[in-house]
């Protein structure tokens, strides 16, 4: 059973204004945690967390260690580009009064330790102005604040008397193109995509229930519709912040994927009930959406509707380096986990840096899980299936969108012109049709779109005082919009390196300084720091979030 209150403590271990005052912040830290009525204590977490999400860098257990202020910087660092970010922070004292405000107010309206949990997570970007943009460290600005007290907090579930024993798991839902391009007008399109975010959804809220949505690393779920709803019902109480619009309820926001971080001796229980939910869930929507609709013939009906969805679902435990140095070189011929292993013990006995742990090697961890999973994938499992559903003693035809399924559903529909036309569709591309003509608003036609093609191609050309005539079509495009090449953004094969996201000018170019003009520091451990690609929580969380984000801007 999930500790509420240590989530708490670990989501305000390091106070989201820790940039402003490096010296003082465990101060600041026990002042907000006393307006929750909450002791500050600092766990095993916290260490394993600051693993992850940072660099292990030389010198912090010697007195020459570096601490730098948020003055220091001249910018903070994109944490997928390493580009410059110019940010004009607010003064401190406002911030601070800010922070202090909100809190006081989120928990006099959630006194219950659960719901508070989640109303200051859900608030947590928006308790002090440009929160999103502090860095965790000033000395590698390229993960905010926020998502290392998010990490903290969903790894402190993972501690039982005192150890962590955390595990990453996925889950994936499929198929996906079959699903939704097996589609005959534009609401179908719609419906196929958001269907997917909604079962995947399924998923991701009895994960969030009940370990906390922070456990979620990947996609982003914050501000989403469908969180804000799960809270809604659940009685967590939110203030009114105002500087978001609220979620879309239209936006298919979420992929079909997730990954979470979970305690390891519950991975597989928590697994089989996610994935019970998206079944559930999808059988809802059949009883919402189609039940009361007469099917030509039902004997099959229940056997169309298993068909979909096949879940997909691993999980990797989070283990000692020594562990996972064997197991990663047993799978990887072209791993170096052995060596970075060496260079990291020895910056550890000879350069004074933190020794590593279990969060040393999350890029690594997480390679596992993906190669579990695409592994479950390629082992397709067939199950026999026939169908012979008939009508007055004659096969019914087959749904030609979607394999050897029968069309046992009509859906008529009077176009622009006057005229009837009938669709059949099997169960699983009638529940889309369905949900779409009770769930969305209108959808332009093909033809609506064939008709805006040649009225706009008219004016445009009209511009350049040339003939229409021949320019005359009744095609229509359909713009589809992929992120390129996001598997290797999602493996870290893009992220940046450690020595892109150290700043190179001001105060904070001294930690090139002291690594470079230090004699006794070897040339190899330097190339060693500076290639190490920041495949980190916070990295998955910001691609996450940046696509979730664009997917609202293009509605």
């Amino acid at each position: 059973m999930v500790n509420w209150e240590n989530k708490i403590k670990a989501l305000f271990h390091d106070p989201i204004v820790k940039a402003y005052d490096i010296k003082g912040h465990e101060r600041i830290a026990k002042e907000l945690l006393e307006i929750l009525n909450l002791e500050y204590s600092r766990g095993d977490e916290d260490i394993l967390s600051s693993s992850m999400d940072r660099m292990p860098l030389p010198f912090e257990r010697s007195k020459k260690r570096l601490k730098l202020n948020l003055d220091d910087l001249s910018c903070v660092k994109h944490p997928m580009s390493a580009s410059d970010l110019k940010i004009d922070f607010p003064e401190s004292s406002t911030v601070f009064n800010e922070l202090r405000k909100k809190i006081s107010e989120i928990k006099n309206i959630n006194n219950d330790k659960e719901k508070l949990f989640h109303a200051l997570w859900w608030h947590l970007p928006d308790l002090a102005e440009c929160s999103s943009f502090l860095p965790a460290d000033t000395r590698f600005a390229n993960h905010s604040i926020i998502d290392h007290l998010e990490s903290t907090s969903a790894l402190a579930g993972c501690v039982k008397k005192d150890s962590f024993d955390g595990s990453l798991i996925s889950l994936s839902i499929g198929p996906v193109q079959t699903f939704i391009s097996a589609a005959r007008k534009t609401k179908d399109l719609w419906a196929g995509s958001y269907i997917l975010s909604k079962l995947t959804y399924a998923a991701i809220e009895y994960i969030g229930k009940n370990y906390g949505f922070d456990s979620v690393i990947f996609p982003s779920v914050r501000n989403t519709a469908f969180v804000k709803d799960t809270l809604d019902k659940i009685g967590v109480s939110l203030i009114d912040i105002g500087k978001l619009p609220d979620p879309s309820k239209k936006v298919a926001s979420l992929p079909n994927r997730l990954v979470a971080v979970v305690p390891s001796d519950e991975a597989k229980d928590i697994l089989h009930e996610a994935s019970e939910n998206v079944r559930k869930t999808w059988h809802k929507m059949y009883d919402t959406n189609l039940k009361g609709k007469e099917a030509i013939d039902n004997t099959y009906l229940e056997k169309q509707l298993n068909t979909f969805p096949k879940i997909y679902t691993a999980s990797q435990r989070i283990l000692n380096p020594d562990k996972l140095v064997r197991v990663v070189k047993a799978f990887y011929k072209d791993s170096d986990i052995d060596k970075e292993l060496e260079n990291l013990i020895r910056l550890y006995k000879e350069f004074h840096a933190f020794e590593p742990n279990k969060g040393s090697f999350y890029k690594d961890v997480f390679r596992l899980l993906r190669s579990k999973t695409d592994a479950t994938k390629s082992l397709r499992t067939f199950d026999y299936f026939e169908d012979s559903s008939s009508s007055n003693g004659k096969i019914v035809d087959g749904d030609d969108w979607s394999s050897d399924m029968k069309a046992i559903y009509e859906f008529t529909e009077v176009d622009n012109e006057g005229d009837e036309k009938t669709d059949r569709l099997n169960t699983v591309n009638a529940v889309k049709r369905s949900f779409a003509e009770k769930n969305s608003e209108y959808f332009p036609s093909v033809d609506d779109f064939a008709e805006k093609n040649k009225n706009s191609l008219e004016k445009i050309m009209n511009q350049f005082d040339k003939q229409i005539k021949k320019f005359n079509n009744s095609y229509y495009a359909i713009l589809v919009m992929d992120g390129d090449k996001m598997g290797q953004w999602i493996s870290g094969l893009k992220a940046p390196k450690i020595e892109d996201i150290i700043e190179d000018s001001g105060n904070n170019s001294i930690i090139k300084k002291l690594i470079n003009k230090d004699e006794s520091f070897p040339k190899e451990l330097k190339e060693f720091l500076y290639n190490r690609s920041t495949i980190q929580p916070s990295y998955h969380r910001t691609v996450s979030r940046t696509l979730n984000i664009f997917s609202t801007l293009v509605e």
